[in-house]
C-alpha cells in the first residue's frame, strides 16, 4: 500500500504546526472534522491504515502505536517522515486504530 503525497503532507504541516510555540492544540473530533472536509471527500480516516506517535519526556522514549496492516516498510516510511530513524522506538499494536481492512465491523 502506498502512502499518499497529501498524507504525507499532512504529517509535515502537523509537525510543523506543533512545533510551533504558540501553538493552539484542538481536540482531536475538531481536527479529523477539518481534515476530512479538505481532503478525504470519499472516505473517512479509519479506512486507511493509521496509527500515532507518543513521545515520553522523562524517559526520552518513542512510541509507535500502528495499525496491524501496515508491513515493516510501510512503518520504516512513516519513522522516517516524522524523524523517528534510529532513534529509540517502541512499536505497539493498537486496537483503536484499526483499518477497513482489518475491522470486520467497518462498514463501507
Amino acid at each position: 500500500m502506498d502512502v499518499n503525497e497529501w498524507q504525507i503532507k499532512g504529517i509535515q504541516e502537523a509537525l510543523l504546526e506543533a512545533d510551533n510555540p504558540g501553538a493552539v492544540f484542538v481536540d482531536h473530533d475538531e481536527v479529523l472534522a477539518t481534515w476530512e472536509a479538505k481532503v478525504a471527500h470519499d472516505t473517512t480516516t479509519d479506512f486507511f491504515p493509521r496509527g500515532r506517535v507518543v513521545y515520553f519526556q522523562q524517559t526520552g522514549k518513542y512510541r509507535l502505536y500502528v495499525d496491524k496492516c501496515l508491513d515493516e516498510n510501510e512503518v520504516q516510511h512513516v519513522m522516517n517522515v516524522f524523524g523517528l530513524a534510529g532513534l529509540d522506538i517502541e512499536l505497539e499494536p493498537d486496537e483503536h486504530y484499526k483499518c477497513a481492512g482489518c475491522n470486520r465491523h467497518y462498514l463501507i
